[in-house]
């Protein structure tokens, strides 16, 4: 059985959720994303979503949401700012940016999704993990398979 991450911008689409269904994937999409979507119209979209706790990360998870994990995915994290930030994310201890926070939601999201080992990771996130060749520096750091949503259906259909 495949097991399936939906980023934050595929909550909506019926379609991926169907063919998930369909083929009897497992899919869930990282807790970050219930927070990222709190009082928008998303919010009830999520509730028919199975959701995995991240792994924690101190100032961004809330606590009793998260999970603690070892030296190895911390070290993913890092891995993935690195990549998808062409080198430039701040080092500990400097204060984020609206757009650096948002980046290490995004890491926060496929680290969870590497470190649980899971399969396919669909986003339509062109800019954070497609674009630039973040797409295969990130699949082939990792061995991951990052799809968009429009490549998710095309090959599932």
């Amino acid at each position: 059985m495949k097991k399936i991450t939906i980023d934050t911008n595929i909550i909506t689409d019926n379609t991926v959720i169907e063919i998930c269904d369909k083929k009897g994937y497992e899919y869930t999409c990282i807790s970050v994303t219930n927070r990222e979507v709190e009082g928008t119209s998303f919010e009830e979209e999520l509730k028919h979503i199975p959701s995995t706790p991240e792994y924690a990360v101190i100032g961004e998870s809330r606590f009793g949401c998260a999970r603690y994990h070892g030296q190895e995915s911390s070290g993913v994290l890092r891995e993935i700012l690195d990549i998808i930030s062409n080198g430039s994310f701040p080092k500990k201890g400097d204060s984020l940016s609206k757009g650096y926070r948002n980046m290490l939601r995004d890491a926060i999201i496929l680290q969870t999704h590497i470190t649980d080992k899971r399969d396919i990771f669909i986003t339509n996130d062109q800019r954070g993990f497609i674009k630039n060749d973040l797409r295969e520096k990130l699949e082939s750091k990792f061995d991951i398979e990052i799809l968009t949503a429009e490549e998710f259906i095309n090959n599932n259909s």
